[in-house]
C-alpha cells in the first residue's frame, strides 16, 4: 500500500470520515485517480440493497 491512512472521526455522511495521503506523489499523477472517483460517483448508488432478514426484502427473479 502505497502511502498512508488516517482515521479522521466522524464524517458529514457517517461514523467514518477516511483519508488517504501519498507521500510521493503530486497533484498531476493524482488526477487520473480523481477522474475515476468522479466518474464513478455519476453511477454509484445511496442505498444499500435489503438483506434477505429484511421484511422488504424479495428474491431476484
Amino acid at each position: 500500500m502505497e502511502g498512508t491512512v488516517h482515521h479522521l472521526g466522524p464524517g458529514p455522511l457517517g461514523e467514518d470520515l477516511i483519508a488517504k495521503a501519498w507521500h510521493t506523489r503530486t497533484a498531476t499523477d493524482l488526477q487520473p485517480l480523481q477522474a475515476f472517483y468522479d466518474e464513478l460517483a455519476t453511477h454509484a448508488t445511496t442505498t444499500t440493497p435489503p438483506s434477505p432478514s429484511s421484511p422488504t426484502y424479495r428474491e431476484p427473479p
